[in-house]
């Protein structure tokens, strides 16, 4: 007898080659990414593995959105630098009239966006690799690259979202993060930097021209007049800035370059 599913829900089957994938029931609105998901994990081993057009993997923010720059520990300034975003830390010093938001050091605001600053952590650690890469450069497609060691991101690096506006891009090391003075990393085909994501299990050095949310675990240093279309997030360290620019993204498509 076949299980009739229950109201709100519909039932998914597919077949690939002679791999039949059995009927899942699946919720209305997360049909996509459940069935993409299951897809991606039953094809491993059977051949080629047939990818999605694009790779997608929600990261909530909530909270922690409205902040360019989020510490557990003090955010400093040196030089002149410019953000257009909120900046929350246990002490904020050396950006007087540099912040186009609001500066937090302390009350429910800040460790609420802490928590769920936490939280996007979490997620994008906990992210199943589809790529293992050895460095960061060219061309690159959506998806969830894991990379070993310390990183270096240097000359362009272009993020191809293939026409998807919700692609997503995420990099992650166990280890340190640095994008070097002179590197760019550009949007292409629908990128949006709202969907991009880096996390260092150490620190991240931040130079260059860089889109995306950057975790750096331990800390995290911009210098040299780098330029962020994204957020600076560091849940363990500090957060030190000297002469940069960071603009807070949107998911309204104006952070989108070619």
């Amino acid at each position: 007898l076949e299980t009739v599913p229950p109201r709100g829900e519909r039932t998914v089957s597919m077949s690939i080659g002679s791999v039949r994938i059995p009927r899942t029931v699946v919720r209305r609105g997360a049909a996509a990414v459940v069935v993409a998901g299951c897809a991606t994990a039953l094809l491993v081993g059977v051949g080629e593995v047939q990818r999605a057009a694009a790779q997608t993997t929600a990261v909530a923010l909530d909270s922690a959105a409205p902040f360019a720059v989020l510490a557990s520990g003090s955010v400093s300034g040196s030089g002149t630098s410019s953000i257009t975003g909120d900046v929350g830390g246990n002490a904020v010093s050396g950006l007087n009239n540099q912040v186009n938001g609001t500066i937090t050091t302390s009350g429910n605001t800040l460790t609420q966006a802490r928590t769920d600053m936490n939280e996007a952590d979490d997620t994008v650690a906990s992210a199943a690799v589809t790529q293992e890469i050895s460095s960061v450069s060219g061309t690159l497609t959506s998806g969830v690259y894991g990379l070993t060691g310390s990183v270096t991101v240097s000359g362009t690096v272009t993020l191809d979202a293939g026409g998807d506006e919700n692609a997503t891009f995420i990099f992650k090391t166990d280890s340190t993060l640095t994008t070097a003075d002179g590197a760019v990393v550009r949007l292409t085909n629908g990128a949006r930097a709202c969907n991009v994501y880096w996390l260092a299990g150490n620190n991240a050095t931040v130079d260059g021209t860089v889109v995306g949310t950057i975790f750096g675990r331990n800390g995290i240093t911009a210098r040299n007049g780098a330029d962020v279309t994204g957020r600076l997030f560091s849940r363990s360290g500090a957060v030190s800035l000297d002469a940069t620019t960071i603009r807070r993204p949107g998911c309204d498509g104006s952070t989108t370059n070619t």
